[in-house]
């Protein structure tokens, strides 16, 4: 019989995952050959897109009316897994000072391990979080309202979280920060992410919030087909 860790991750198991123990079983296996079995033989230009949007923002967002941690902007990657959009977003915006989270120590383990091109850490910081959590984990609360710019891709998708979540990520933002959060199209219309975005609009806890249709996978993946709703939105930050 074969051994489960020695198969190869197929995409269709990450889907069907659907608790964080699941997740975390499944990236432990796969996180040492993430990077190449999936990202690169998927063709998955999905972290690329987001951060060249979340570099966007950055390059035009205001300073804002909350308070920075420092001259740097600060960005938080949400399920940063092996860091496939910190390395697009560090060759874009070397200025800017990454976090990530992540529920895996494993993938966790490989973006630490990645440099950038001045060979400092490509992250500043990687911190182990479930945000799935009731209540969320302590590490989220000493992170809230820190951020200029708040961005996750794969996080939101199909077997990983839903838009309860979506809050928690939103809690990050300083007031005047930004949001660059990718959905799973599918995901997005299945779970009912429209009505939670329409709530935290009417809260006043995101504004200016528009999505924009993104391929996830380049033309010649299998999975060419799959989309992703981005969203892009100003944070008032955490009510005090």
């Amino acid at each position: 019989m074969t051994d489960p860790a020695a198969r190869p991750v197929g995409l269709d198991e990450a889907y069907a995952i659907s608790t964080p123990e699941d997740s975390r079983r499944l990236y432990a296996r796969w996180a040492a050959t993430y990077d190449a079995d999936f990202v690169e033989r998927e063709r998955y230009v999905y972290p690329r897109t987001v951060a060249a949007l979340v570099a966007e923002a950055l390059a035009t967002a205001p300073p804002g009316d909350g308070p920075r941690d420092a001259s740097s902007p600060t960005v938080v990657d949400v399920g940063c897994g092996t860091g496939a959009l910190g390395e697009t977003l560090a060759a874009l915006r070397p200025d800017a000072a990454i976090d990530g989270l992540d529920i895996s120590p494993e993938m966790l383990a490989v973006a630490r391990a990645k440099r950038r091109a001045d060979g400092a850490p490509l992250y500043r910081a990687l911190i182990v979080a479930d945000l799935a959590a009731t209540p969320a984990a302590a590490p989220l609360a000493s992170l809230t309202g820190r951020y200029d710019v708040v961005t996750s891709v794969g996080t939101f998708t199909h077997g990983h979280l839903g838009p309860e979540v979506l809050a928690t990520v939103v809690a990050l933002a300083r007031s005047g920060g930004r949001l660059v959060v990718g959905i799973n199209e599918a995901h997005f219309d299945a779970r009912g992410f429209a009505a939670t975005l329409a709530a935290l609009i009417a809260d006043g806890a995101v504004r200016d919030a528009t999505t924009t249709r993104v391929p996830i996978y380049l033309s010649g993946s299998p999975h060419a087909a799959d989309t992703a709703l981005v969203l892009t939105a100003t944070a008032r930050g955490p009510v005090a």
